[in-house]
């Protein structure tokens, strides 16, 4: 990398003559030298997408750590601004805020829901990670931030990401009542 900022700075200055050549060791022509420099600036702005790109995230991998913002708010009984403060650090993005901002105002409104189509079973008896996917899911429809059955398709591969063999298809059966009942 220093030869690399070396080479550029010199074809900058305009100090790309013999005596630059000789303390590399090799004999270099003008227009080596130029396509050395653009290769390492390509190679600089490559690394730099590539850092840009690995800071921002997609709609499945926001909702993964939306879920276990959740997940750790139900486990650690911690307040749920410092779940998302703790897994997002400075993150501004606007489908974030928006489930989260609905997320801690109608929380336990979405638990009431939940537990409306639990057959023989309640809340609280769910897996902490399928409370935390069945609340993300949720939120998601309620906000429409996105369509109730891609937000549901996402539901589903994360349970059976996450959850146990069969938890997707409960939640499938929970998620669809709410939608078809929410209408």
């Amino acid at each position: 990398m220093e030869q690399s900022l070396f080479v550029h700075t010199a074809f900058e200055t305009g100090l790309h003559d013999q005596k630059f050549m000789f303390i590399y060791g090799f004999q270099m022509s003008e227009k080596t030298l130029q396509i050395t420099v653009f290769l390492h600036v390509i190679d600089y702005i490559t690394r730099l997408y590539l850092l840009y790109n690995k800071c921002m995230l997609n709609r499945h991998e926001y909702r993964e750590k939306i879920v276990f913002a959740l997940y750790q708010h139900l486990l650690l009984h911690k307040d749920l601004n410092e779940c998302f403060n703790d897994n997002f650090e400075a993150d501004d993005n606007e489908y974030l805020n928006i489930i989260k901002n609905d997320l801690i105002e109608h929380k336990v409104d979405y638990i009431y829901e939940i537990s409306q189509y639990l057959k023989k079973w309640s809340f609280e008896r769910l897996n902490l990670v399928e409370q935390a996917i069945l609340l993300e899911t949720v939120s998601e429809i309620k906000t429409k931030v996105n369509d109730s059955a891609v937000a549901i398709d996402e539901a589903i591969t994360l349970a059976k990401q996450y959850c146990d063999e069969d938890s997707y298809k409960f939640i499938n059966g929970v998620l669809d009542n709410i939608c078809k009942n929410s209408q």
